[in-house]
């Protein structure tokens, strides 16, 4: 549970992250 919305808060930073880029 936690395992699984940790991975996609890492999945929307990087989204987020490249975006800024």
């Amino acid at each position: 549970q936690l395992l699984e919305r940790e991975l996609v808060i890492l999945k929307i930073a990087m989204l987020l992250r490249n975006s800024r880029l």
